[in-house]
């Protein structure tokens, strides 16, 4: 029992030092691992912000499995056109393509993982001379006076226009309408011209829901064009029923 005692205390100083010696290399590991972990972390942003990008000039459409190549700044009439995100070199194309004014339907906070802030937006057309409004639209609470407020914007804002969101479905949903109530377009019309312009329509229901209801008060035709879209997304997709996301 003595010389096992006598053992563990003669091993004492040199288990100390080798403790010692592990939590300073076990500093260095740390130190290097957290570098790494911040370089990963970096590469992570970057890569995501050129896959976000990448999407956002590509929407797939899981209801007919195809992809759909959207410009990034996509005219719809003579005087408006729709677009995602701004980056800030987008300004300089807008620039020099005679843009006026732009109307921001993100709301304080989005989340912009790839673009400019709404709060950077304003500074950067404050910055170059841009006409600038913001009208908050959220897909979830979208109701009439959040249509006619855009509506009136629109209307007295300096042309040629440029709307968007965060991805451009808001954007391309609110000036249809917008110009569905100048040009008497019916609800069936509005959802065709957003299928031409690359939107599949059953990959936002809230907001086609809405556009549907909206115009179809003035016509009596909410039910006939809903019943007639969903029976053209059940002849495209083998699960209709299957749940979308609901994030625009």
């Amino acid at each position: 029992m003595s010389a096992f005692r006598t053992r563990r205390r003669d091993a004492s100083p040199r288990a100390r030092n080798r403790a010692a010696m592990r939590r300073s290399t076990s500093g260095v590991r740390t130190g290097c691992a957290l570098e790494r972990r911040a370089t990963l972390h970096e590469y992570l942003l970057r890569t995501h912000s050129s896959i976000c990008s990448y999407a956002h000039m590509r929407m797939y459409s899981r209801s007919t499995g195809t992809l759909h190549v959207v410009p990034r700044i996509q005219p719809v009439a003579d005087h408006v056109s729709i677009a995602g995100a701004l980056r800030a070199d987008d300004f300089r194309e807008l620039k020099a393509r005679g843009f006026q004014t732009i109307v921001d339907l993100r709301w304080n906070g989005e989340p912009t993982p790839f673009g400019l802030s709404p709060r950077e937006e304003r500074c950067r057309a404050a910055e170059l001379g841009f006409t600038h409004f913001q009208i908050p639209v959220i897909s979830t609470a979208l109701d009439r006076p959040t249509v006619e407020a855009v509506h009136r914007t629109l209307a007295i804002a300096e042309r040629p226009v440029l709307v968007h969101c965060a991805s451009g479905r808001r954007a391309a949903v609110l000036v249809i309408m917008d110009l569905a109530c100048t040009a008497g377009w019916t609800p069936t019309q509005c959802l065709e011209r957003l299928d031409a312009l690359g939107f599949d329509c059953a990959e936002m229901p809230r907001l086609r829901e809405f556009l549907v209801r909206y115009l179809g008060t003035r016509r009596g035709e909410s039910g006939s064009a809903l019943g007639a879209l969903d029976t053209r997304a059940g002849q495209r997709s083998p699960r209709p029923n299957r749940r979308t996301a609901g994030h625009v």
